[in-house]
């Protein structure tokens, strides 16, 4: 996260945001370096765990780069609930504020669409710390910037570290309902079947808590599940009961 936050004030600085940028020459000589950073997050709504880490993280990388460059950025959190309506709300809310330099976040793809246009013509950076569609690093949206792979390179990737470094032969790739976590394990899937692993592919909701049926249904021979789904800690979850069902199981997750 402090590179993200430190490339999201580099953006800004260095052409990604003309119109913010320009106010950082405002600053008077020998004063302190003082910006505000605008973040986007879930920090309620369906996926709040994602946007408590993400806040928490952003106050950690807050926190290290003052440290490190002798500034004063301050955090604006704005909550998204990982509702594209609410993060239009939020973006209105930090173009209004003169003081904010530049964004971080939203933290989706269908968050980033609607503020990708908004913060374009205010010539706003912008960097999301998960979003992954590919169609935003086609540059429909020329002030954003992305800190993970785009799915298409990421399941692919994932693909080949679990046929080449783990030397998997039979592989379970679970999906957990979301366009990002069905995106990642179809590219993953054809690129296994490419290569001549076996795959099982399952599902599971986000709404579930317990994952013993799914671990019950894990074929014997599997010994790799890619699970890249969007709450990292369901997949705790996961890693904890099937170590309590005795099952040595690698598990690789996604970017979350």
């Amino acid at each position: 996260m402090t590179s993200v936050l430190a490339g999201a004030v580099g953006a800004a600085m260095l052409g990604g945001a003309p119109v913010r940028a320009a106010r950082v020459g405002q600053v008077p000589a020998r004063s302190v370096c003082r910006a505000t950073i605008g973040l986007m997050a879930p920090v309620s709504g369906s996926l709040d765990d994602l946007g408590t880490q993400q806040v928490d993280w952003a106050r950690l990388a807050v926190a290290t780069f003052d440290r490190r460059h002798h500034t004063d950025i301050r955090l604006e959190v704005g909550d998204t609930r990982l509702e594209p309506a609410q993060s239009v709300v939020v973006a209105r809310r930090f173009l209004a504020d003169r003081a904010v330099l530049a964004v971080v976040g939203p933290s989706s793809a269908a968050d980033v669409a609607p503020v990708g246009p908004l913060f374009g013509r205010a010539g706003m950076a912008f960097m999301s710390p998960s979003a992954s569609s590919d169609a935003l690093f086609t540059g429909i949206y020329p002030t954003f910037f992305g800190t993970v792979a785009k799915r298409g390179d990421e399941g692919v990737f994932a693909a080949r570290f679990i046929a080449g470094a783990l030397r998997a032969r039979h592989v379970a790739v679970v999906d957990d309902g979301s366009p990002y976590s069905l995106d990642l394990t179809r590219t993953a899937t054809r690129t296994l079947d490419a290569l001549g692993v076996g795959v099982d592919s399952l599902s599971v909701t986000q709404t579930e808590v317990d994952y013993t049926t799914l671990v019950a249904h894990l074929p014997a021979d599997v010994t790799v599940a890619y699970v890249p789904w969007e709450v990292a800690g369901e997949v705790q979850i996961l890693a904890s009961e099937l170590s309590a069902a005795h099952r040595k199981v690698v598990i690789v997750g996604g970017d979350d």
